[in-house]
């Protein structure tokens, strides 16, 4: 069985990757909605250096903890990068740059739809428009 296991795994990590899909959609439209990445991006310019989560959560007015935690899951997903020096500190990696408010090319749209609670579930009622053949959405959707 030579290979099996790397095929193995490597299937294997394609499906987690295709299930994780939503916490990845829960940590990108937070980012947007709360604003953390233009935070970041202004911070970093103006003090030319890495903004702390701590900062981040005093201008948001979110929890310092919770905004630490997001902060590192999204450095998980290449959209923010974590520094040693300071400690706890991020700047904006270029594809987290999409998410700035101010581009004109910005992907902000794309993901507080994607992400909404109304398109959520929607998919969460795929599995019922399955088994019976009927929308559950109306005509607003093919769902």
């Amino acid at each position: 069985m030579p290979g099996y296991y790397e095929e193995y795994f490597e299937d294997f990590h394609t499906i987690f990757n295709i299930c994780s899909g939503h916490w990845k959609t829960a940590i990108l439209r937070t980012l947007v909605s709360l604003g953390f990445i233009d935070i970041i991006e202004a911070k970093a310019t103006e003090t030319k250096g890495p903004v702390l989560a701590s900062e981040v959560a005093s201008l948001c007015h979110t929890d310092k903890d919770f905004t630490y935690r997001l902060l590192r899951a999204a450095s998980t997903l290449s959209l923010v990068k974590e520094h040693d020096y300071p400690q706890y500190s991020f700047t904006v990696t270029r594809l987290g740059s999409l998410l700035l408010k101010d581009r004109e090319d910005s992907a902000r749209g794309l993901i507080l739809w994607e992400g909404s609670k109304e398109l959520c579930h929607i998919w969460l009622e795929l599995e019922k428009a399955v088994k019976t053949g009927k929308k559950v959405t109306g005509d607003m959707f093919w769902l």
